[in-house]
């Protein structure tokens, strides 16, 4: 579909009427008639039945509509970006991290960007470790931000930070009684975490191997938001990495560290074939201090953890 026919068919199932949709694109009816005409044409799918005067989606256009969506939503904001880059207003980073990450450290630094640079404005994705380390060498995004991992060829990589395997429990869970946590302390318990082959997950496998025991895993999950409000709703113990609890948003759930400690790079990437712009520059320096903060937050909240060993049976 061409860019115009986005907008129409956006236009039409975001409204009620030809007419509607019309007023919306600042056209005539007939045009958008026709344009609709073309794109039915063009995929060879009805994508409205006419009932009584009235545009109805067909099942067709129902499955289309999100991806349409998506793509016009991109289209407006590349259209904005230009008029503010054009008008001298407007700069626009894009950044793709993990997806912790992304809520606390990206979000973090592009506030505090944005409290010193109004006119700032950013595109942000989420993916895996992989597929952000992908499309930074792919010169997709500006800059990346994940977990530890092998940097591939075209990425520049940077050492943010490192953080720490991790346990998240409610706090009146008998766990939050101990300053650290061991895979044997574990053994029997329902644990929440990542799916083999995230570096979470193979960490902690590789301890209760150590150990001789076997994690009980109820649930594996792709965020670490949703282990999070599993183990705030009781679904036991979540092993994440910490920052998502550190940064205050679960504050009915308690991080205890996983013992032997397993350590994680925070790691921010760049494109090796394109140099930074002074705003790239300072979204980086903004992503040093809110790691920074973060870390030390979390390093705070280990510090306040019980000091007197219990067992936790």
């Amino acid at each position: 579909m061409k860019p115009r026919q986005l907008e129409v068919l956006y236009a039409i199932m975001s409204s009620s009427s030809l007419t509607e949709a019309a007023r919306l694109l600042g056209t005539s009816q007939p045009a958008v008639s026709a344009t609709l005409k073309q794109m039915e044409e063009a995929t060879a799918l009805r994508l409205f039945h006419r009932l009584g005067g009235r545009l109805v989606a067909t099942p067709e256009a129902e499955l289309l509509f999100p991806e349409v969506e998506r793509l016009f939503r991109h289209l407006q904001a590349v259209r904005h970006m230009t008029k503010g880059i054009r008008e001298g207003v407007f700069d626009f980073l894009s950044v793709i991290a993990t997806p912790t990450p992304a809520d606390t450290i990206v979000a973090g630094a592009f506030l505090r960007l944005r409290a010193k640079r109004p006119a700032v404005g950013m595109r942000m994705d989420t993916a895996s470790a992989r597929a952000v380390a992908e499309a930074v060498a792919g010169r997709e995004f500006d800059i990346g931000v994940i977990y530890g991992l092998s940097p591939r060829p075209g990425v520049a990589s940077e050492v943010l930070g490192q953080t720490f395997v991790a346990c998240a429990m409610r706090r009146d869970h008998p766990f939050a009684r101990l300053r650290r946590i061991t895979a044997k302390e574990l053994t029997g318990e329902a644990i929440v975490t990542f799916p083999k082959g995230a570096p979470i997950r193979d960490r902690l496998d590789a301890a209760c191997r150590e150990a001789g025991v076997e994690p009980r895993v109820i649930a594996e999950v792709t965020y670490s938001r949703t282990a999070c409000i599993l183990a705030q709703g009781g679904g036991g113990v979540a092993v994440i990495d910490p920052l998502i609890v550190s940064s205050g948003t679960f504050p009915d759930l308690v991080i205890r560290p996983f013992s032997p400690a397993q350590p994680i790079d925070l790691l921010l990437l760049s494109p090796l074939s394109r140099p930074p712009s002074r705003l790239i520059d300072a979204m980086r320096d903004e992503l040093r201090a809110t790691t920074r903060e973060l870390l030390a937050a979390h390093a705070r909240t280990d510090d306040a953890a019980p000091r007197q060993r219990r067992s936790a049976r």
